[in-house]
Protein backbone atom coordinates (compact mmCIF):
# COMPACT_ATOMS: atom_id res chain seq x y z
CA UNK A 1 0.00 0.00 0.00
CA UNK A 2 1.09 3.46 -0.23
CA UNK A 3 1.76 5.90 2.49
CA UNK A 4 -0.48 9.48 2.29
CA UNK A 5 0.28 11.70 4.98
CA UNK A 6 -2.53 13.07 6.57
CA UNK A 7 -2.28 15.43 9.73
CA UNK A 8 0.06 14.13 10.66
CA UNK A 9 -1.02 10.29 10.56
CA UNK A 10 -0.43 7.82 7.83
CA UNK A 11 -3.11 6.52 6.09
CA UNK A 12 -2.68 3.32 3.52
CA UNK A 13 -4.52 3.89 0.44
CA UNK A 14 -4.70 0.15 -1.11
CA UNK A 15 -3.31 -0.66 -4.49
CA UNK A 16 -3.70 -2.94 -7.50
CA UNK A 17 -0.96 -4.84 -5.99
CA UNK A 18 -3.15 -5.15 -2.95
CA UNK A 19 -6.11 -6.50 -4.81
CA UNK A 20 -3.50 -8.88 -6.82
CA UNK A 21 -2.45 -10.42 -3.65
CA UNK A 22 -5.83 -10.25 -2.00
CA UNK A 23 -7.16 -12.40 -4.96
CA UNK A 24 -4.00 -14.76 -5.67
CA UNK A 25 -3.63 -13.41 -9.43
CA UNK A 26 -1.43 -11.15 -11.68
CA UNK A 27 -1.74 -7.38 -10.99
CA UNK A 28 -2.27 -6.89 -14.94
CA UNK A 29 -5.04 -9.39 -14.22
CA UNK A 30 -6.40 -7.18 -11.76
CA UNK A 31 -5.82 -3.63 -13.95
CA UNK A 32 -7.98 -5.72 -16.70
CA UNK A 33 -10.90 -6.64 -14.40
CA UNK A 34 -11.60 -3.18 -13.09
CA UNK A 35 -11.35 -1.99 -16.74
CA UNK A 36 -14.10 -4.68 -17.13
CA UNK A 37 -11.75 -6.00 -20.17
CA UNK A 38 -13.74 -9.34 -22.16
CA UNK A 39 -10.38 -10.95 -21.90
CA UNK A 40 -11.03 -11.13 -17.98
CA UNK A 41 -13.74 -14.29 -17.27
CA UNK A 42 -16.63 -13.10 -15.42
CA UNK A 43 -16.20 -15.24 -12.29
CA UNK A 44 -12.14 -13.40 -11.96
CA UNK A 45 -14.04 -10.17 -12.39
CA UNK A 46 -16.68 -10.83 -10.04
CA UNK A 47 -13.65 -11.51 -7.11
CA UNK A 48 -11.49 -9.03 -8.30
CA UNK A 49 -13.97 -6.16 -7.92
CA UNK A 50 -15.36 -7.41 -4.55
CA UNK A 51 -11.89 -7.69 -3.13
CA UNK A 52 -11.84 -3.41 -4.27
CA UNK A 53 -15.12 -3.01 -2.61
CA UNK A 54 -13.66 -4.99 0.60
CA UNK A 55 -10.46 -3.76 0.76
CA UNK A 56 -11.40 -0.12 0.32
CA UNK A 57 -9.59 0.64 -3.26
CA UNK A 58 -10.31 4.32 -4.47
CA UNK A 59 -8.95 4.82 -8.29
CA UNK A 60 -9.10 8.58 -7.87
CA UNK A 61 -6.04 7.72 -5.31
CA UNK A 62 -3.86 6.83 -8.45
CA UNK A 63 -4.88 9.19 -10.81
CA UNK A 64 -1.18 10.79 -11.54
CA UNK A 65 0.07 7.65 -11.89
CA UNK A 66 -2.34 6.85 -14.24
CA UNK A 67 -2.02 9.56 -16.46
CA UNK A 68 1.57 9.26 -16.33
CA UNK A 69 1.33 5.69 -17.18
CA UNK A 70 -1.33 5.95 -20.34
CA UNK A 71 0.14 9.62 -21.96
CA UNK A 72 3.11 7.48 -23.00
CA UNK A 73 1.06 5.62 -25.05
CA UNK A 74 -0.36 8.82 -26.20
CA UNK A 75 -3.64 8.07 -23.82
CA UNK A 76 -5.86 10.15 -21.96
CA UNK A 77 -7.60 9.59 -18.57
CA UNK A 78 -10.86 11.44 -17.85
CA UNK A 79 -10.50 12.92 -15.12
CA UNK A 80 -14.46 15.05 -14.51
CA UNK A 81 -13.06 18.16 -14.40
CA UNK A 82 -13.60 20.86 -16.60
CA UNK A 83 -11.84 24.12 -16.37
CA UNK A 84 -14.07 27.51 -16.76
CA UNK A 85 -12.39 30.76 -17.18
CA UNK A 86 -13.95 33.66 -15.16
CA UNK A 87 -13.99 37.31 -15.10
CA UNK A 88 -12.90 38.75 -11.74
CA UNK A 89 -15.77 39.16 -9.41
CA UNK A 90 -18.24 36.75 -11.37
CA UNK A 91 -20.38 35.57 -8.79
CA UNK A 92 -22.05 39.20 -8.09
CA UNK A 93 -23.28 40.40 -11.32
CA UNK A 94 -26.39 38.30 -12.08
CA UNK A 95 -25.16 37.78 -15.99
CA UNK A 96 -22.39 35.26 -14.93
CA UNK A 97 -24.13 33.51 -12.04
CA UNK A 98 -26.85 32.75 -14.88
CA UNK A 99 -24.25 31.50 -17.01
CA UNK A 100 -22.71 29.49 -14.07
CA UNK A 101 -26.12 28.45 -12.71
CA UNK A 102 -26.28 26.81 -16.62
CA UNK A 103 -23.08 25.24 -16.90
CA UNK A 104 -22.93 23.46 -13.10
CA UNK A 105 -26.90 22.15 -13.62
CA UNK A 106 -25.30 20.13 -16.40
CA UNK A 107 -21.65 19.31 -15.08
CA UNK A 108 -23.08 18.40 -11.40
CA UNK A 109 -25.37 15.39 -12.69
CA UNK A 110 -22.87 14.18 -14.80
CA UNK A 111 -20.23 13.48 -12.20
CA UNK A 112 -18.00 16.58 -13.49
CA UNK A 113 -17.04 19.58 -11.24
CA UNK A 114 -15.34 23.21 -12.39
CA UNK A 115 -12.04 24.37 -11.40
CA UNK A 116 -12.38 27.89 -11.88
CA UNK A 117 -9.60 30.38 -12.82
CA UNK A 118 -9.68 33.73 -13.52
CA UNK A 119 -7.98 35.79 -16.37
CA UNK A 120 -7.09 39.74 -16.56
CA UNK A 121 -5.07 40.51 -19.85
CA UNK A 122 -2.68 38.90 -22.11
CA UNK A 123 0.16 38.87 -19.41
CA UNK A 124 -2.02 36.10 -18.08
CA UNK A 125 -1.03 34.00 -20.76
CA UNK A 126 2.20 33.34 -20.38
CA UNK A 127 3.13 30.04 -19.10
CA UNK A 128 4.64 31.04 -15.89
CA UNK A 129 1.32 32.55 -15.05
CA UNK A 130 -0.90 29.56 -15.89
CA UNK A 131 -2.64 27.52 -13.40
CA UNK A 132 -0.60 24.19 -12.70
CA UNK A 133 -3.75 22.29 -13.24
CA UNK A 134 -4.58 23.37 -16.55
CA UNK A 135 -1.41 22.36 -17.73
CA UNK A 136 -0.70 19.24 -16.10
CA UNK A 137 -3.54 17.38 -17.43
CA UNK A 138 -6.17 17.56 -14.51
CA UNK A 139 -9.05 19.20 -17.08
CA UNK A 140 -10.36 17.31 -19.81
CA UNK A 141 -11.82 20.41 -20.90
CA UNK A 142 -12.31 24.41 -20.94
CA UNK A 143 -15.20 26.73 -21.09
CA UNK A 144 -14.38 30.73 -21.20
CA UNK A 145 -16.62 33.40 -20.08
CA UNK A 146 -14.84 36.12 -20.87
CA UNK A 147 -14.03 38.08 -23.71
CA UNK A 148 -11.63 36.06 -25.97
CA UNK A 149 -8.70 38.46 -26.63
CA UNK A 150 -6.46 37.04 -23.66
CA UNK A 151 -8.39 33.92 -23.52
CA UNK A 152 -6.61 33.15 -27.14
CA UNK A 153 -3.27 33.73 -25.92
CA UNK A 154 -3.95 31.87 -22.86
CA UNK A 155 -5.24 28.71 -25.46
CA UNK A 156 -2.04 29.44 -27.63
CA UNK A 157 0.48 28.67 -24.82
CA UNK A 158 -1.50 25.83 -23.69
CA UNK A 159 -1.99 23.89 -26.87
CA UNK A 160 2.12 23.48 -26.49
CA UNK A 161 1.63 21.97 -23.19
CA UNK A 162 1.22 18.36 -23.61
CA UNK A 163 -1.23 17.61 -20.59
CA UNK A 164 -3.48 20.03 -22.54
CA UNK A 165 -2.87 20.26 -25.64
CA UNK A 166 -5.90 18.19 -27.06
CA UNK A 167 -8.31 19.26 -24.56
CA UNK A 168 -11.65 20.42 -26.14
CA UNK A 169 -12.73 24.64 -25.36
CA UNK A 170 -15.80 26.33 -25.56
CA UNK A 171 -16.74 30.08 -25.76
CA UNK A 172 -19.57 31.46 -23.99
CA UNK A 173 -21.27 34.78 -25.91
CA UNK A 174 -18.22 35.87 -27.63
CA UNK A 175 -16.71 33.42 -30.95
CA UNK A 176 -13.53 31.85 -30.02
CA UNK A 177 -11.13 31.03 -33.28
CA UNK A 178 -10.11 27.10 -32.58
CA UNK A 179 -13.03 27.02 -29.91
CA UNK A 180 -16.71 25.66 -30.01
CA UNK A 181 -19.36 28.24 -29.04
CA UNK A 182 -22.68 28.90 -27.94
CA UNK A 183 -24.13 32.71 -27.90
CA UNK A 184 -27.53 34.24 -28.18
CA UNK A 185 -28.90 34.70 -31.10
CA UNK A 186 -27.93 38.66 -31.18
CA UNK A 187 -28.94 40.11 -34.28
CA UNK A 188 -32.20 38.66 -33.89
CA UNK A 189 -32.89 40.22 -30.66
CA UNK A 190 -31.48 43.89 -31.56
CA UNK A 191 -34.02 43.20 -34.52
CA UNK A 192 -37.54 42.59 -32.36
CA UNK A 193 -36.21 45.05 -29.80
CA UNK A 194 -35.95 47.93 -32.35
CA UNK A 195 -39.15 47.15 -34.31
CA UNK A 196 -41.01 47.16 -30.48
CA UNK A 197 -39.55 50.55 -29.97
CA UNK A 198 -40.94 51.35 -33.91
CA UNK A 199 -44.42 50.19 -32.98
CA UNK A 200 -44.72 52.36 -29.84
CA UNK A 201 -43.79 55.67 -32.34
CA UNK A 202 -39.76 55.84 -31.84
CA UNK A 203 -37.67 56.72 -35.01
CA UNK A 204 -34.73 58.03 -33.74
CA UNK A 205 -32.17 56.22 -31.22
CA UNK A 206 -29.22 55.61 -29.07
CA UNK A 207 -27.44 52.95 -29.08
CA UNK A 208 -24.90 52.07 -25.89
CA UNK A 209 -22.46 50.18 -27.64
CA UNK A 210 -18.81 49.32 -27.33
CA UNK A 211 -16.88 49.74 -30.31
CA UNK A 212 -13.54 47.70 -30.30
CA UNK A 213 -11.68 47.96 -33.75
CA UNK A 214 -8.99 45.56 -32.22
CA UNK A 215 -11.32 43.10 -31.89
CA UNK A 216 -10.41 39.38 -34.09
CA UNK A 217 -13.56 38.69 -33.56
CA UNK A 218 -17.63 39.43 -34.23
CA UNK A 219 -18.99 41.42 -31.29
CA UNK A 220 -22.30 40.23 -29.63
CA UNK A 221 -23.03 44.27 -29.89
CA UNK A 222 -22.01 44.02 -33.83
CA UNK A 223 -24.85 41.70 -34.22
CA UNK A 224 -27.85 43.49 -31.87
CA UNK A 225 -26.27 46.81 -34.33
CA UNK A 226 -26.81 44.75 -37.45
CA UNK A 227 -30.58 43.88 -36.03
CA UNK A 228 -31.26 47.63 -35.65
CA UNK A 229 -30.17 48.62 -38.87
CA UNK A 230 -32.15 45.65 -39.98
CA UNK A 231 -35.14 46.80 -38.87
CA UNK A 232 -35.16 50.43 -39.37
CA UNK A 233 -33.99 49.98 -43.17
CA UNK A 234 -37.27 47.45 -43.26
CA UNK A 235 -39.45 50.62 -41.72
CA UNK A 236 -38.24 52.94 -44.47
CA UNK A 237 -35.64 54.73 -41.91
CA UNK A 238 -32.11 55.41 -43.11
CA UNK A 239 -29.90 53.86 -40.34
CA UNK A 240 -27.37 56.30 -40.60
CA UNK A 241 -29.07 59.04 -39.70
CA UNK A 242 -31.59 56.93 -37.04
CA UNK A 243 -29.46 55.44 -35.05
CA UNK A 244 -26.18 56.85 -32.84
CA UNK A 245 -23.70 54.44 -31.27
CA UNK A 246 -22.44 56.09 -28.55
CA UNK A 247 -19.16 53.89 -27.75
CA UNK A 248 -18.53 53.09 -23.66
CA UNK A 249 -15.80 50.92 -24.05
CA UNK A 250 -13.27 53.46 -21.00
CA UNK A 251 -15.77 54.48 -18.89
CA UNK A 252 -17.03 50.76 -17.11
CA UNK A 253 -20.82 51.44 -17.99
CA UNK A 254 -21.42 47.61 -17.38
CA UNK A 255 -20.76 47.30 -14.18
CA UNK A 256 -23.99 47.52 -12.28
CA UNK A 257 -21.76 48.83 -9.14
CA UNK A 258 -21.66 51.60 -10.89
CA UNK A 259 -25.02 52.74 -11.47
CA UNK A 260 -25.36 55.13 -8.80
CA UNK A 261 -21.90 56.18 -8.62
CA UNK A 262 -21.32 60.54 -9.17
CA UNK A 263 -18.09 60.02 -10.72
CA UNK A 264 -17.91 62.32 -13.46
CA UNK A 265 -16.11 59.93 -16.08
CA UNK A 266 -19.13 57.74 -15.95
CA UNK A 267 -20.98 60.21 -17.77
CA UNK A 268 -19.70 60.08 -20.43
CA UNK A 269 -19.93 58.66 -23.76
CA UNK A 270 -17.43 58.19 -27.48
CA UNK A 271 -19.53 60.02 -30.01
CA UNK A 272 -17.30 59.70 -33.23
CA UNK A 273 -13.93 61.03 -31.77
CA UNK A 274 -15.63 62.97 -28.83
CA UNK A 275 -16.01 62.36 -25.31
CA UNK A 276 -18.76 64.18 -24.14
CA UNK A 277 -21.14 63.57 -21.10
CA UNK A 278 -24.37 61.78 -22.13
CA UNK A 279 -26.77 64.09 -21.58
CA UNK A 280 -24.81 66.64 -23.69
CA UNK A 281 -25.15 64.18 -26.16
CA UNK A 282 -28.88 63.92 -26.30
CA UNK A 283 -29.47 67.79 -25.66
CA UNK A 284 -27.33 67.94 -29.30
CA UNK A 285 -29.62 65.26 -31.14
CA UNK A 286 -33.43 66.29 -29.86
CA UNK A 287 -35.12 63.81 -32.01
CA UNK A 288 -33.66 61.08 -30.41
CA UNK A 289 -36.72 59.45 -27.53
CA UNK A 290 -34.98 55.62 -26.95
CA UNK A 291 -32.16 54.67 -25.81
CA UNK A 292 -31.39 50.90 -26.09
CA UNK A 293 -28.89 49.70 -23.49
CA UNK A 294 -25.76 47.44 -24.12
CA UNK A 295 -26.57 45.49 -20.79
CA UNK A 296 -29.53 46.40 -18.11
CA UNK A 297 -26.38 48.37 -15.89
CA UNK A 298 -25.80 50.31 -18.93
CA UNK A 299 -29.37 51.08 -19.18
CA UNK A 300 -29.97 51.75 -15.33
CA UNK A 301 -26.91 54.16 -15.41
CA UNK A 302 -28.10 56.10 -18.41
CA UNK A 303 -31.57 56.32 -16.52
CA UNK A 304 -29.93 58.09 -13.53
CA UNK A 305 -28.02 60.67 -15.85
CA UNK A 306 -31.40 61.69 -17.51
CA UNK A 307 -32.92 61.69 -13.65
CA UNK A 308 -30.20 63.62 -12.43
CA UNK A 309 -30.71 65.94 -15.52
CA UNK A 310 -34.03 66.63 -14.87
CA UNK A 311 -35.65 63.94 -17.65
CA UNK A 312 -38.45 61.87 -16.71
CA UNK A 313 -38.68 58.36 -17.58
CA UNK A 314 -40.36 57.17 -19.84
CA UNK A 315 -42.12 60.75 -20.17
CA UNK A 316 -39.51 61.91 -22.00
CA UNK A 317 -37.21 59.21 -22.99
CA UNK A 318 -37.46 55.19 -23.30
CA UNK A 319 -35.31 53.34 -21.74
CA UNK A 320 -34.37 49.34 -22.52
CA UNK A 321 -31.88 47.24 -20.80
CA UNK A 322 -30.26 44.00 -22.57
CA UNK A 323 -30.10 40.23 -20.45
CA UNK A 324 -32.82 40.99 -18.02
CA UNK A 325 -30.62 40.31 -14.83
CA UNK A 326 -30.34 43.84 -13.20
CA UNK A 327 -33.85 45.05 -12.67
CA UNK A 328 -35.10 48.60 -11.69
CA UNK A 329 -37.53 47.91 -8.59
CA UNK A 330 -40.39 50.58 -7.92
CA UNK A 331 -41.78 50.57 -4.27
CA UNK A 332 -43.71 48.04 -4.87
CA UNK A 333 -40.88 45.76 -5.85
CA UNK A 334 -41.83 45.28 -9.62
CA UNK A 335 -39.29 45.60 -12.24
CA UNK A 336 -39.54 48.94 -14.43
CA UNK A 337 -36.82 48.49 -16.80
CA UNK A 338 -38.08 46.69 -19.87
CA UNK A 339 -35.05 44.46 -20.99
CA UNK A 340 -34.54 42.16 -24.11
CA UNK A 341 -34.14 38.71 -22.17
CA UNK A 342 -30.91 36.21 -23.41
CA UNK A 343 -31.05 32.84 -21.99
CA UNK A 344 -27.90 32.70 -20.09
CA UNK A 345 -29.12 29.35 -18.19
CA UNK A 346 -29.46 27.52 -21.87
CA UNK A 347 -26.31 28.97 -22.74
CA UNK A 348 -24.09 27.19 -19.68
CA UNK A 349 -25.94 24.67 -20.15
CA UNK A 350 -25.38 24.02 -23.97
CA UNK A 351 -21.53 24.39 -23.55
CA UNK A 352 -21.58 22.33 -20.76
CA UNK A 353 -23.44 19.11 -22.43
CA UNK A 354 -21.16 20.32 -25.64
CA UNK A 355 -18.44 20.32 -23.79
CA UNK A 356 -18.37 16.71 -22.06
CA UNK A 357 -19.57 15.25 -25.34
CA UNK A 358 -16.54 16.26 -26.85
CA UNK A 359 -14.18 15.55 -23.66
CA UNK A 360 -15.75 11.86 -23.74
CA UNK A 361 -15.59 11.76 -27.70
CA UNK A 362 -13.28 8.28 -28.84
CA UNK A 363 -12.37 10.48 -31.82
CA UNK A 364 -11.53 14.48 -31.34
CA UNK A 365 -14.81 16.04 -32.60
CA UNK A 366 -14.21 19.44 -34.85
CA UNK A 367 -15.49 22.62 -32.86
CA UNK A 368 -19.23 23.55 -33.05
CA UNK A 369 -21.24 26.69 -33.12
CA UNK A 370 -24.80 26.47 -31.28
CA UNK A 371 -27.18 30.07 -31.54
CA UNK A 372 -29.95 30.09 -28.77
Amino acid sequence: MTDLPIAGLSVRAVTLKDIAAHCGVSLGTVSLALRDDPRISTDTRARVLAAAAELGYDPTLHQAARRLALSKHGRDVLNHVIALIAPSGFHRPGYFAELLHGIMDVLVPAGFCALITYIYSHEDAQETTIPSALRAGIVDGLISMVRPEPVIALLDTLRRQPGFARRPTASLIWEMPGSSCVRADDEGAGYALTRRLLALGHRHFLQLTFLLPYSKTMEPQNYRIAGARRALAEAGLDPDRHLLLADMSNFNWLNPAHIDSDQPELAQVWVGDRVLPLVDVLRAHPAITAICGLNDASALRAWRLLEGAGYRVPADYSIVGFDDTTPRLDAAGANQLSSARVPLQEIGRAAATLIIEQATAAVPRAPAELVL
